[in-house]
């Protein structure tokens, strides 16, 4: 799942995040930009993923947004992967390190974080 959280409404950054993701074989839905996490927890919990990718770019200073990212994870199964970039994550950085998400600052980490994701999935299928 790819999104933008609530008073993010950019979503360049989510869509390249999406193609990212597909490209290296990944079943991607893109949710589209500025949801609340009850939205992006819902989506996740019916479908089942394994992670999210959240980009987050403008305002830097939202002071919504730190609660909303720590409701998201509240709402999801700690297996589940959380990914967050955009040029406006650094802001965020102590709520990003408080619920254990993965801060990615571009495309070749999102790629490696991918395929780490991708190898202790199978490792624990196995």
């Amino acid at each position: 799942m790819i999104a933008t959280p609530r008073g993010q409404r950019h979503e360049i950054g989510a869509l390249i995040a999406t193609t990212t993701a597909a490209s290296q074989g990944w079943q991607v839905t893109y949710l589209g930009p500025n949801l609340p996490a009850e939205e992006i927890v819902g989506c996740v919990v019916q479908n089942g993923a394994k992670a999210i990718g959240l980009s987050i770019v403008h305002p830097t200073d939202d002071p919504h947004l730190a609660n909303e990212l720590r409701k998201l994870r509240r709402g999801i199964q700690e297996h589940v992967a959380l990914f967050v970039g955009g040029s406006g994550a650094t802001a965020y950085d102590p709520v990003i390190n408080t619920i254990g998400a993965v801060r990615i600052n571009d495309m070749p980490t999102f790629r490696t974080e991918l395929e780490a994701l991708r190898v202790q999935q199978n490792m624990s299928e196995a």
